[in-house]
């Protein structure tokens, strides 16, 4: 619930929403008591060095530290909490440390100082409000434009970080903004500000920050505030991510910087701008004009599906917002479009979106290669290469619906044929397959190596260009691409061009077999010597 100035303890409210002991107990299957749930979370605060101050608000503080030679985000309480608070504070942080997901930050621990707590969390160095707004003020270098996978992407692990809190925390965050999606230098997205949610609203009675993210219900102070609160929020933010701009803009002047008048419109029905809705309108011309020339290319860009699912995200009506499972499985059907052909769209949903990991866009990398073994009755995981061959068909483990396109163009629909699937299998246990690695990583690994020491990488630069031969030549590292090709009868044809050969087979051992035998490359850069 939104917390008003006059509001003098800002957890009243936390305490009413939280979920019940017992039913947390049956969530995380409680058997320690609260004395050992403290002991377990508490850190030396001498562990813990503060670097710098990254944000300052009425009820906490961030900053930037180190733990143990480690980059930490510690953030700090300004106010007192009573016994009961500390403990509802501390069974949420416990449940997230033992639940565990990729797009939550990880808390550490916690450590007192004068009474106020601190919460140690692992370090995020930006968060979608910078990215969209003013990437340089982040602590990694961001100089494009978000395209529209992108703004997928970040959706999607949006998204699934509230499903985790929803469905297996049975948690409501209550202040989600882009501020508190974490984002770094690759797009990962990690779900922060947990714990401190009620806090970090603080009490405020301007339309800065959290308000702008808040659902009519919540604004208004009145009825139930719960998961489908969440979800309003989470409709204004996707709002943002692919208009990018500040919701409400075009309508400031109108609210004079006052709360209650922005309630009040708010509950009549205002929501941001969806320029695409707005131009067909009977509208003024000028206006039309404006907003046409603010939104052009993300009109362009974004496609009415996404309009859909952001007026249903921030309906005045509660009880018809699509829960998070129903928006995470629009926002994945989205992707998959994007990511993926028709074909290779049926096959993963139907081998892979499992209750277990329904709409994640990713997949464990050796479960993956477990169906494919089953539906193909073959035996490689028996090689003593499998592990190795885990590593390279997936990227930290996972195969994600963008990196199983992306085998389809080397290898061919590997998922349905059997031959395609053993040929993807014999080059991914090559010594001289290294898959997804850079150019510059290519470099340090031929780098003082023997003339004609080669290896075979990827690259997603040019479509139907996906491998690169990188070889030592002339004390130099060269690059040469290797296209794929479909035939007439759907095989795959590499065909590679050199100074002194050009060459065509059907499948890349055979390419790179003949390579070695005209000596054009010698000797496979070994993963053991490189």
């Amino acid at each position: 619930m939104y917390i008003t100035s006059k509001t003098k303890n800002p957890f009243r409210f936390f305490k009413k929403q939280f979920p019940s002991k017992n039913k947390l107990e049956k969530t995380y299957n409680f058997q320690t008591s609260m004395s050992s749930i403290i002991t377990s979370l508490k850190i030396n605060k001498n562990e813990v060095v503060i670097n710098k101050k990254i944000y300052d608000g009425p009820y906490s503080s961030i900053f930037k530290g180190q733990m143990l030679g480690l980059n930490v985000a510690v953030k700090t309480i300004n106010i007192i909490l009573s016994t009961s608070e500390t403990e509802i504070f501390f069974r949420e942080v416990s449940l997230l440390q033992t639940l565990q997901h990729k797009n939550i930050i990880k808390p550490i621990g916690i450590f007192t100082d004068n009474e106020h707590l601190s919460l140690v969390t692992e370090y995020f160095p930006g968060d979608l409000d910078r990215l969209i707004h003013s990437p340089k003020t982040l602590d990694f270098s961001f100089t494009t434009t978000l395209n529209y996978m992108q703004r997928l992407q970040i959706t999607n692990q949006c998204c699934q970080s509230v499903i985790w809190l929803h469905t297996r925390c049975d948690i409501v965050h209550r202040n989600l903004q882009p501020k508190t999606f974490l984002i770094d230098q690759n797009l990962n997205v990690k779900l922060g500000d947990l714990g401190f949610a009620e806090v970090s609203k603080g009490e405020q009675n301007t339309i800065e920050g959290a308000p702008l993210y808040c659902a009519p219900e919540v604004l208004k102070r009145k009825g139930k505030t719960g998961k489908e609160s969440d979800i309003y929020s989470l409709g204004i933010t996707i709002w943002e991510i692919f208009y990018m701009r500040r919701p409400f803009e075009e309508y400031f002047h109108l609210f004079s910087d006052d709360l209650n008048t922005f309630t009040k419109f708010v509950d009549d029905g205002l929501r941001p701008v969806l320029p695409r809705k707005f131009l067909t309108d009977d509208v003024d011309q000028i206006m039309h004009d404006q907003v046409l020339t603010i939104y052009k290319k993300q009109i362009e860009e974004t496609p009415i599906e996404i309009d859909t699912l952001i007026e249903k995200c921030w309906s005045g009506n509660a009880s018809k917002r699509p829960t998070i499972e129903d928006l995470l499985k629009n926002i994945f059907e989205l992707l998959s479009r994007v990511c993926m052909n028709e074909d290779e769209c049926v096959w993963w949903e139907k081998n892979l979106c499992k209750k277990s990991q329904i709409y994640e866009g990713v997949y464990d990398a050796e479960n993956f290669l477990s169906i494919l073994e089953n539906n193909f009755k073959t035996s490689f995981s028996k090689e003593k290469k499998y592990k190795e061959i885990i590593n390279k068909i997936g990227e930290q483990g996972e195969i994600s619906q963008k990196r199983f396109s992306f085998l389809c163009s080397i290898f061919g629909k590997y998922y349905k044929k059997k031959e395609n699937y053993k040929d993807m299998m014999r080059v991914l246990g090559e010594e001289w397959y290294y898959g997804n690695i850079s150019k510059e990583e290519a470099n340090v690994l031929l780098e003082g190596k023997e003339e004609g020491t080669f290896l075979i990488r990827e690259s997603s630069t040019i479509l139907h260009k996906p491998l690169t031969l990188s070889k030592v030549e002339n004390r130099s590292v060269m690059n040469t691409r290797i296209a794929v090709y479909e035939t007439e009868n759907k095989n795959k044809e590499y065909s590679i061009e050199t100074k002194l050969a050009k060459k065509k087979k059907n499948n890349i051992v055979d390419l790179i077999d003949e390579l070695v035998e005209l000596n054009i490359v010698k000797t496979p850069c070994g993963h053991q010597e490189c």
